[in-house]
């Protein structure tokens, strides 16, 4: 849903069905900005942004986490693990256009 919503947005959305082929596109297309959900098959969203953090190409690109349980001490962790922003899904598709376009305006100042 998020990635059509994005799509219908304006946004070019690359999608990855787990934390190695986010990495992996992450790689390939340097996005401007990565959504990953934390609770991810395999490799967890929070292992996955860590080494997209240690990438020289692309460990400024702001990374927002999506998750299903935030509660305080999640929000806490995953701010303090590097993550840019935390969103709790469910949430609205403006809600996460509008994080989104945030993290970009905040991004993209001198």
């Amino acid at each position: 849903m998020y990635q059509e919503y994005l799509t219908y947005r304006g946004y070019h959305v690359i999608v990855a069905r787990n934390g190695e082929e986010a990495i992996d596109q992450a790689r390939v297309h340097r996005p401007d900005v990565i959504l990953l959900d934390i609770r991810m098959p395999g490799m967890t969203g929070t292992e996955a942004m860590r080494v997209l953090r240690c990438d020289p190409s692309i460990r400024r690109v702001p990374i927002i986490a999506l998750t299903a349980h935030a509660l305080d001490g999640e929000r806490l962790a995953a701010l303090a693990a590097g993550f840019d922003e935390l969103i709790s899904k469910p949430c609205l598709p403006d809600q996460l256009v509008f994080a989104v376009e945030r993290i970009l305006a905040t991004s993209m100042e001198p």
